[in-house]
C-alpha cells in the first residue's frame, strides 16, 4: 500500500512537472521576428525581468503589481525605468530599427498629456529620443525626434478609455508608424537619423538631468504587457500580437488533472 502510495505521488509530480513546461512553453512562445525584450509582470519573484532579454527595469517605488499588470497611481515615485544600454543606445538612437508595443488601461487624466513611454533625458523635446504618449481626448501619440531635435509625430489615434489598449510605435530611417487597436498611421522620412539621448522610462516624462528626478504627465492605470522590437514591424504583425495571460497553476488544478 505504502508502495503504491508514493507511485502515485511520484506520477502527480512528474505530471505536473510536465504540464508545467507544456503550459509555460506555450505561453513562451512568441513568432514575430525580432522580439528582443518582454516584461509581462507575471513572476512573483521579480515581476520587472524581462524575460527575454534579461534587462531588469526599476521601480522607483510607488508601481505595485497584481494579476500580471504593473498598477500606476500617479504618485512622484511611481514610474519604471532602465539605465541599461541594452534598451537604450543600443536599441534607441540614430538608424536603428526598432518597434515598442505595450498593451495598457487607463483609469484618469492627472493632465491633458499623459506620457505611457519615453526616452529622454529631461523635460526638452531636444533632450528626447522617442515617446508614446496618451491625450485625455483619446488619442495616441508617437514621436521621435531627430538629429537637430526637431521632433516627428504622429497622433489622434483613438482607443478606449473602458477596455484594455494596445499601442505601438515602429521607426526606420525612412517610415515611422503609430499604432493603437488596430489603426496605423504612417509618416514617410527622408533617411533620417533620430537622437541617442535619454534613459528608457515607463508611466511618466521624468527630469533626469535635474538630479531629483522631477516628475510629470503621469500615467493612472495599468500595463500589462511592454514589449520591444530591434526591427520596424508591419500593421499585419502588430494586428497579430497577444499578450501573455497570467499563468495561475495550483495543486487543485494539478490534482484535477491527475485525477
Amino acid at each position: 500500500m505504502t508502495m503504491q502510495i508514493k507511485s502515485y505521488k511520484l506520477n502527480y509530480i512528474v505530471l505536473s512537472l510536465l504540464l508545467l513546461v507544456m503550459v509555460t512553453g506555450t505561453a513562451q512562445a512568441d513568432f514575430t521576428e525580432g522580439l528582443v525584450h518582454r516584461w509581462t509582470f507575471n513572476a512573483q519573484q521579480n515581476p520587472l525581468i524581462d524575460d527575454i532579454g534579461g534587462v531588469e527595469l526599476v521601480n522607483k517605488g510607488g508601481v505595485i503589481f497584481a494579476n500580471g499588470m504593473a498598477i500606476f497611481d500617479g504618485d512622484s515615485n511611481c514610474f519604471l525605468y532602465s539605465e541599461d544600454p541594452r534598451v537604450n543606445s543600443e536599441l534607441f538612437g540614430g538608424t536603428k530599427e526598432f518597434t515598442i508595443w505595450v498593451k495598457f488601461e487607463v483609469d484618469s487624466y492627472p493632465t491633458a498629456i499623459v506620457r505611457l513611454i519615453r526616452r529622454s533625458l529631461s523635460g526638452r523635446s531636444d533632450e528626447t529620443t522617442t515617446g508614446i504618449s496618451l491625450f485625455s481626448s483619446g488619442e495616441v501619440v508617437g514621436n521621435v525626434n531627430v538629429e537637430d531635435g526637431s521632433p516627428e509625430s504622429i497622433r489622434y489615434l483613438p482607443y478606449s478609455e473602458q477596455e484594455s489598449n494596445t499601442a505601438a510605435i515602429s521607426f526606420s530611417p525612412s517610415l515611422f508608424r503609430c499604432y493603437a487597436n488596430g489603426t496605423q498611421a504612417v509618416l514617410d522620412l527622408e533617411n533620417i537619423s533620430i537622437r541617442d539621448i535619454g534613459i528608457f522610462t515607463v508611466g511618466g516624462l521624468v527630469d533626469y538631468k535635474s538630479g531629483n528626478f522631477q516628475f510629470d504627465q503621469v500615467f493612472i492605470g495599468r500595463i500589462d504587457e511592454l514589449r520591444i522590437y530591434n526591427r520596424l514591424l508591419t500593421l499585419e504583425e502588430l494586428d497579430a500580437i497577444e499578450a501573455i495571460e497570467a499563468i495561475d497553476i495550483t495543486d487543485d488544478f494539478f490534482i484535477s488533472i491527475v485525477m
